[in-house]
């Protein structure tokens, strides 16, 4: 597969698969990630877990030119997963939510957050904690049927941000500054954090209904590609 020096690709896959494709896709993993897998109580949290690793193997190797059970990963401080091979260059991020799951693969940093968009009943006390007071403004002044959508808008762009950054929930969301004027309208929004000094540019991604995406990108000339991976893919 080949990636250009201003692409982000981005891969969207259901946690759900045939029994068959799914002990093909537990196969793959590493042994501490059978380990990891083995450790959740829950059996759909564990076939989650095995299918997006599984398809992050499959999906890199396509890159690397690499069969997908030779992938090495290494992890951040803050458990961000990187490729052990840093010579090659790639960058990744995966996020999943309920049964979806997206991956951004690119030359430069990226992240990426996905969210099924659920009606919330606490959804100004959350709000509260994680966006700052213009964006609080925008998201209580709008209608309420379109309230809900905002949200998840404000929601997954911060979060793309910082996975970006590596740091997670570690980094108040309070403190990613969101250009209020253009969220609603343009194609991708400049980010900003005091602490942060390059570059991150955000943007929307279309997935299936139901879901909000984002992906952050360190590149302001960025230009993204989606695909879909079906269940029995």
């Amino acid at each position: 597969m080949n990636l250009k020096a201003t692409d982000v690709h981005i891969y969207s896959f259901p946690l759900h698969c045939s029994e068959a494709l799914g002990q093909q896709l537990a196969a793959l993993l590493s042994t501490d990630e059978q380990q990891r897998a083995a450790k959740f109580v829950f059996e759909k949290d564990r076939r989650k877990f095995i299918i997006g690793r599984g398809r992050l193997r499959q999906i890199l190797g396509n890159y690397l030119g690499l069969p997908p059970e030779n992938i090495s990963f290494e992890y951040g401080a803050h458990g961000k997963p990187t490729l052990a091979d840093v010579a090659s260059g790639l960058k990744f991020n995966l996020s999943h939510s309920h049964e979806l799951a997206a991956l951004a693969v690119s030359i430069h940093e990226v992240g990426i957050d996905i969210e099924w968009c659920r009606p919330m009943d606490n959804m100004k006390s959350v709000a509260e904690k994680v966006y700052n007071d213009s964006e609080l403004s925008l998201l209580f002044d709008s209608s309420p049927d379109k309230r809900i959508e905002l949200f998840y808008k404000f929601w997954t762009c911060k979060e793309a941000f910082i996975k970006l950054t590596g740091e997670g929930f570690s980094r108040d969301p309070q403190t990613i500054q969101l250009p209020t004027a253009e969220i609603c309208s343009a194609d991708w929004i400049p980010a900003k954090c005091e602490e942060i000094q390059e570059e991150v540019m955000l943007k929307e991604f279309k997935t299936v209904d139901g879901y909000k995406g984002a992906v952050a990108v360190a590149e302001s000339k960025a230009r993204v590609y989606t695909f879909g991976l079906g269940d029995s893919e």
